[in-house]
């Protein structure tokens, strides 16, 4: 038994090395492949996206349900179709990091079996 604590005791340092010298490595692969991303469009998608969370909470408040899911559909379809978030996927999806744990699909999915206003009232 305590040969077996020792044993661990040993080597845990070196597999946690491993492990963080790995992490690296793939961060350093996504940040490689981000290069090849036009962040100023990514940061227009995510000022857009900031924006309709507001409209889609305002149109919920008045009622507006149908409008606001309308909307949400509209830019998913818009985010599926940007050129410059498929390459974002392509490189998250090129890494296995276990801090993202799902990875992101080929496409920007809305879940149309309730309306998002269901759930931003819970």
């Amino acid at each position: 038994m305590k040969k077996t604590i020792a044993f661990l005791l040993l080597f845990t340092p070196t597999i946690l090395m491993a492990d963080m010298m790995q992490m690296m490595q793939q961060m350093q692969q996504l940040e490689s492949c981000m290069t090849k991303v036009n962040q100023n469009t990514l940061d227009k998608l995510a000022k857009k996206g900031n924006k309709l969370h507001q409209e889609t909470k305002d149109l919920c408040k008045a009622g507006k349900n149908s409008l606001a899911q309308k909307k949400l559909v509209g830019f998913a379809k818009e985010m599926n179709a940007n050129p410059e978030f498929k390459k974002m996927r392509i490189c998250v999806n090129k890494i296995n990091l276990p801090m993202i744990t799902k990875s992101l699909d080929d496409k920007f999915k809305i879940d149309t079996s309730q309306n998002i206003c269901d759930s931003l009232t819970k």
